[in-house]
């Protein structure tokens, strides 16, 4: 499965795990709270990774103030991503709560001040999303899209079905300049 590169790709990209460090910081807040030393989210349905007394508490991490905002990069992702702003129409895809908009807004703002902020869509179902590519973390997400995909490789994906592999930004970089 190749992509054709005669025109601009459109390409939505996913904010969180993979532009961002949200499991990483997610699992530290967790660790601390709940006297745990779990090192990674080896399953995409986290409560089975959880302790019972934590339970569907895990989510509420999610929701205390500037959690998004705050968090890091993933190494190259800023570089790669400017680079495919300029060559193609470029979107940040990410699921939401309503709570969670402005903290991803002022981080998109933060790691990416080159990207068009009118391009950020909130969605929770990203097959609605027309794009030509897809790179996403999220197996649900890679699965159910109609068109290419990019599986940001994590341990709760690896079984997931897609049409690329990336392990590292650099990766992305490369499939790209490959597919030219």
């Amino acid at each position: 499965k190749n992509i054709k590169m005669e025109r601009k790709l459109t390409i939505a990209v996913d904010l969180d795990s993979t532009l961002n460090n949200l499991n990483h910081v997610w699992i530290v807040r967790y660790n601390q709270m709940y006297n745990d030393t779990l090192d990674c989210f080896s399953e995409w349905n986290v409560l089975n990774c959880v302790k019972p007394e934590c339970g569907n508490k895990i989510f509420d991490i999610l929701l205390s103030k500037d959690f998004f905002s705050n968090l890091g990069m993933q190494y190259g992702a800023d570089e790669v991503m400017e680079r495919l702003c300029k060559e193609h129409d470029v979107y940040i895809v990410t699921a939401y709560t309503v709570s969670t908009c402005v903290d991803k807004v002022k981080w998109i703002r933060k790691y990416l001040p080159f990207f068009d902020i009118k391009n950020v869509v909130f969605c929770n179902d990203k097959n609605l999303i027309n794009a030509d590519v897809l790179i996403d973390d999220a197996p649900h997400n890679l699965e159910s899209f109609p068109n290419k995909t990019i599986c940001f490789d994590m341990p709760y994906n690896k079984d997931a079905k897609c049409d690329y592999r990336a392990f590292s930004w650099d990766d992305i970089d490369n499939i790209f300049d490959n597919i030219k």
